[in-house]
């Protein structure tokens, strides 16, 4: 996060193509030469390496928030400073062009709840290790119904956000919205 917004990799390579690039016209100092691209051109954003550091802030949250609650405040500080930095990024340094429309979404929804079960089965180890047989076998059936809900939500809650992003569904809801029967949604939810 901190080299990312320090740009240091990108300075360095418009410093370079600035000085051994073609610089005759604007249209050439705005053009990549030889894989070195001018500050003035936008990166695209590396979803899977901001999206690796977020998995990995929330496995330490869940797994540490029971043991030392502390972990909690500072987690919180971390991902207040990781939405500034990340909103900034998004909005005024990387190109928005490889955005997906929130396929992500439901990778991380499954993400978190797997998150969920890590820390679950990690504060059952704990309580056994400290041999609380009673904390560990009240903490059992947190865990069952845990997985309960995981296999719930795999049977139908994520083939909706699978073949259509949420923002044409919505644009076709307001198209449709008179005349749609909703009646088969009646329970189902």
């Amino acid at each position: 996060c901190g080299l990312g917004l320090l740009r240091v990799t990108r300075v360095i390579s418009a410093l370079i193509r600035s000085r051994i690039g073609p610089n005759l016209s604007e249209k050439e100092r705005n053009s990549s030469f030889i894989g070195l691209k001018p500050l003035t051109e936008p990166d695209e954003m590396d979803f899977p390496a901001a999206f690796a550091e977020i998995v990995l802030y929330l496995v330490i949250l869940m797994v540490y928030s029971c043991i030392a609650p502390i972990m909690s405040y500072v987690m919180l500080m971390i991902f207040v400073v990781l939405l500034v930095t990340s909103m900034n990024q998004f909005i005024f340094i990387y190109n928005a062009s490889n955005d997906q429309g929130g396929v992500l979404w439901p990778k991380m929804m499954k993400i978190i709840l797997f998150c969920m079960l890590i820390a679950q089965v990690t504060l059952v180890g704990i309580m056994s290790i400290k041999e609380s047989a009673l904390s560990s076998t009240l903490l059992l059936p947190l865990l069952c119904i845990t997985i309960l809900f995981v296999l719930y939500l795999e049977q139908q809650h994520y083939n909706v956000t699978t073949y259509l992003p949420s923002t044409i569904c919505k644009q076709a809801d307001f198209r449709n919205h008179q005349t749609m029967d909703r009646s088969f949604l009646i329970g189902e939810y």
